[in-house]
């Protein structure tokens, strides 16, 4: 590099394969291997031709912040193995992260570009640099393009509060000002004073660097010295830790050409900030122009011009002259991109681009892999453009890898070019499995019986749940059929992860997924009921592909509001009613339970013709008519048990009406084991209501066997006695506590036992109203004094605190249920109708001429779709046409959704602002070109004036 320029890179490189992680320290003698020992073995003083002599940390005076950075000096004949070894094990450069190298070039003095223009650079290196956590190598002094990188830096580290940024300055010791302080005495610390303020000569180093290499090739004042080993180090960090570079030129003159030319012929790609002047400005327009052209372009003619209004010397000119034009050899590894005012963005995705296309220019399967890898969509859309046929099994493993870093827009991409998620198989999804049986072992039992595609889309779908991934969630539902079901398996997986979750802010992000999807679902179903709602209904009650109708999921996911929505609430309607058609109204049914013989003269109108056998077991099997009967016997049986009890109990004998009711609660046991036999043991305990059922049924049959034992041997469970005991305890708990603390100041006064009963229960009791019994306390002063204070204390917390927040609790649950309540009903109401749609169409006793029916049908099969929750039957090609319809109206229920997004204000403001910043950069390029103008003209009146 010659005065006018100096010369940077950076380096952002993949997790590397270290096969040296476990290579043991050198050892010399016994002794174990220090920095100190190791730079004295490997780098050398040119000067005398002995172990270098500046070594150590940098410690930067006369800077705002006070600052270190490990640094040592090398010969330009040392090995660039040893400088990256060092790098490594001594100054913990371990690689671990890197995933690119960027190598920047430019312009050291002399440097014109804008400060907008500048603060571009400057975003577009740091956002580079901090997603691929990459390292910067460059010029590493206080001047152009380096000052950039190092005010990047320390933007940066100010801004997020990181210190782990690594900016490598690779610099020629001949031109550094002050140099003669990093050189070290006899018996000195290893930390190095540095003042980077003073400057007699040429540029000092910057202090926001983190790490520097000198390197002396002898010289003094020379620029250029370090150009050789600063490649040569590059190129062993790539070998190294399994990475790539890319060259990004500033700006510059021939000393830069030479380091693109360089970077080329080592198969490194470069991109070119086109805007920033001189030699980057020259290289963009013969490419441009031999792109153009698209063929030999005498270019030689050209440049010259070109280049001489800022190379002054012809030597300069011919050596960039036939550098660009070897440059041009390797067109396909140069990247042009405009520097413009607010293009951070442009310059970040053109060194992607460069870093993809430029290593992997003739293999598009991996510039898609390392386009995933790197997240760059654009990327990623661009190659496939241009190469649309891929092979599936790539296509399949980007997809799972998509899937499994939650990288949305890719998993969009890939279903969009050819890869579907009908296409994976069970295979393709085993990671997925081993990382929910390592967090969540239990909910894989749900897809154990599962077909394998079902088995494929349940795990997918559990796997992004568990991850709380709501945007991947909707991409993939996109690629599945029969939506609602599948977002309420979503909800169902977040119902047993909140049973599951302690912490607060763990449920609070799972409702927020339930949340989303439930509303989803309710969304989708509305849109169909809208359409049409005979399509609607049996997309309720047929079988999903998991195995489930909607009802089931959504009952199991407790989404209560799905299940309150219109359509729902209009199949329970339906499937009250049975057969019997909505409108029938209550009292023809009542009026027909009396008079059954009214079904012979159709007083019952079915929608379908039907024969008398027909209809009456269509109307003795519906729920609503279960419900009325059930209704009615247990009038009839509440009734007759109290008249029993009343005027036909014997003490001495079981009579006719005990063992009538005793065969009726038999058949209510049966009933509750036919239930239990239906739904699985641990179900049917978790329903409260079959406990108490349970329970009321054994406390009678124990009463009975206590009566029968009463019978024959006088034996009687006093059970009154036992609860007065409890009762009595309880009470006397409640009441000690206050008044042996009021009785307790007057232990000199003896009680009697009347008085002490009056003390303890009856006092404490009333005073709950307000009767203070103040007389009581004014017989003595200092009981008096200590009294009052007891009893005012106890009445503020009993009348005023306690009642008040007794008050307040009811109001609050009150104001709950009040404005839950109809969404409660609504949910409430399946249960209610699923009880009545399973039980037996005969009442009471009459149930045990029912059960033995029952029990053989269900040994045969034929009772199981009639236990299924809302379930009917349809031909194949009926569900066909209802998946179709479902999937295209959630596609309009998507679409609908994006529209509103987009007309949201949050939406206008960002597209307001992308306008006013657009509007800015337009400005200030303007600006900048009548600055550009004026001087021109300044700069030729005095031209005229001096002539």
């Amino acid at each position: 590099m010659n005065k006018n320029e100096d010369f940077a890179s950076t380096s952002f490189i993949d997790p590397p394969v270290d096969d040296d992680e476990d290579e043991q320290p050198v050892i010399l003698g016994d002794e174990e291997m220090t920095e100190e020992k190791f730079i004295e073995l490997n780098f050398k003083n040119p000067e005398f031709n002995n172990a270098t002599n500046a070594f150590g940390r940098i410690n930067f005076l006369g800077h705002s912040q006070s600052t270190y950075a490990p640094y040592v000096r090398i010969s330009h004949n040392d090995k660039a193995e040893q400088v990256v070894e060092l790098m490594k094990r001594f100054w913990s450069l371990d690689g671990k992260d890197l995933k690119l190298v960027l190598s920047v070039t430019g312009g050291a003095q002399d440097f014109k570009l804008s400060p907008i223009q500048q603060e571009a650079i400057k975003k577009g290196i740091m956002s580079i640099a901090t997603e691929s956590h990459g390292w910067i190598t460059c010029g590493g002094t206080d001047a152009g393009i380096m000052r950039i990188c190092g005010e990047a830096v320390a933007e940066y580290r100010e801004l997020h509060l990181d210190d782990k940024f690594v900016l490598i300055g690779i610099v020629t010791w001949g031109i550094i000002n002050n140099k003669e302080m990093l050189v070290r005495k006899e018996h000195t610390r290893s930390q190095v004073p540095y003042y980077c303020t003073e400057k007699k000569f040429g540029p000092g180093l910057d202090p926001n660097h983190t790490h520097f290499i000198l390197v002396d090739d002898g010289t003094e004042r020379k620029y250029g010295g370090e150009i050789t080993m600063r490649t040569s180090i590059e190129e062993q960090i790539v070998k190294k830790f399994n990475c790539q570079c890319v060259c990004l030129v500033v700006e510059g003159g021939p000393g830069t050409a030479l380091t693109a030319l360089g970077s080329l012929k080592k198969n490194i790609p470069i991109v070119v900030l086109e805007g920033s002047g001189r030699f980057a400005d020259a290289l963009a327009f013969a490419y441009k122009r031999t792109l153009n052209k698209r063929g030999s372009v005498d270019l030689e003619s050209l440049l010259p011009d070109k280049l001489s209004n800022w190379c002054r010397n012809k030597e300069g000119v011919e050596q960039c002259c036939k550098a660009i034009i070897e440059c041009l050899q390797h067109s396909d590894k140069i990247f042009i991109e405009k520097l413009e005012p607010y293009n951070s963005v442009g310059i970040h995705k053109t060194i992607m681009r460069a870093f993809v296309k430029g290593y992997y220019n003739t293999n598009s399967e991996q510039q898609l892999e390392v386009s995933l890898n790197l997240n760059q969509l654009e990327i990623a859309n661009d190659i496939f453009m241009t190469h649309p046929q891929f092979r599936t099994v790539l296509l399949k493993r980007l997809l799972v890898k998509a899937i499994q870093s939650g990288q949305t827009n890719f998993i969009e991409l890939l279903t969009e070019n050819g890869i579907l998620l009908s296409d994976l198989r069970e295979d393709d999804v085993n990671d997925f499995r081993q990382i929910i049986s390592q967090r969540r072992r239990n909910f894989l039992k749900c897809v154990r019986n599962m077909n394998p595609r079902e088995k494929v889309e349940a795990t997918i779908l559990l796997y992004l749940t568990l991850n709380k991934d709501i945007s991947s969630l909707l991409v993939t539902l996109k690629q599945m059929n029969q939506p609602i079901s599948k977002c309420l398996y979503v909800c169902e997986i977040c119902t047993k992860m909140q049973r599951e979750s302690s912490e607060q802010t763990q449920i609070d992000k799972i409702k927020k997924v339930f949340d989303r999807f439930e509303n989803l679902s309710i969304s989708i179903i509305n849109q169909c009921w809208s359409i049409e709602e005979s399509p609607t209904m049996d997309i309720l009650s047929v079988e999903s592909s998991f195995g489930k109708t909607v009802i089931e999921h959504g009952l199991n996911s407790n989404a209560k509001k799905f299940m309150a929505s219109e359509a729902v609430q209009r199949l329970f309607s339906s499937l009250w009613h049975g057969n019997i058609p909505n409108k029938t109204g209550l009292f023809r049914l009542v009026i027909t339970l009396i008079f059954p013989f009214l079904l012979l003269c159709n007083f019952i109108k079915f929608e379908k013709k039907s024969n008398l056998k027909k209809a009456i077991h269509n109307f003795y099997t519906s729920p609503i008519v279960k419900c009325l009967l059930a209704i009615f016997f247990g009038i009839i049986f509440a009734f007759g048990f109290s008249i029993f009890l009343i005027s036909y109990y014997d003490f001495q004998r079981i009579t006719f009406f005990e063992w009538a009711i005793l065969v009726t609660v038999f058949a209510f046991l049966v009933e509750e084991i036919r239930q239990c036999i239906i739904s699985s043991i641990s179900a049917y305990i978790n329903d409260t209501w079959n406990i108490i059922d349970l329970t009321g049924i054994i406390s009678f049959f124990i009463g009975f066997i206590a009566r029968l034992l009463s019978i024959h041997t006088n034996f009687l469970f006093d059970y009154k006695e036992h609860l007065s005991e409890i009762g009595v305890f309880c009470y006397v708990l409640s009441l000690l506590s206050y008044y042996i603390s009021l009785e307790n100041s007057n232990m000199q006064k003896n009680h009697s036992l009347i008085d002490m009963a009056n003390i303890i229960f009856f006092n404490p009791y009333f005073r709950l109203y307000g009767e203070t019994f103040l007389d009581d306390l004014m017989t003595n002063e200092f009981r008096r004094n200590v009294d009052i204070f007891i009893v005012v204390l106890y009445m503020i917390l009993t009348n005023v605190v306690l009642l008040n927040m007794l008050i307040a609790m009811f109001g609050y649950t009150f104001s709950t249920v009040q404005n839950n309540a109809d969404l409660y009903w609504k949910f409430q109401r399946f249960f209610f109708l699923y009880e009545y749609r399973r039980c037996p169409p005969l009442p009471g006793p009459l149930m045990l001429l029912y059960q033995p029916y029952y029990f053989v049908s269900m040994c045969y099969g034929n009772q199981r779709s009639n236990d299924k929750i809302a379930f009917r039957k349809v031909t194949p090609g009926r569900k066909k046409m209802l998946i179709k319809f479902e999937n295209e109206r959630f596609k309009e229920v998507m679409w609908k959704h994006h529209l509103d997004e987009m007309n949201s204000t949050e939406s206008k403001l960002f597209e307001m602002q992308s306008k006013i910043n657009k509007l800015g950069s337009n400005l200030d390029t303007r600006m900048q070109f009548i600055e550009d103008q004026l001087c021109s003209i300044a700069h030729r009146i005095n031209e005229t004036s001096s002539l």
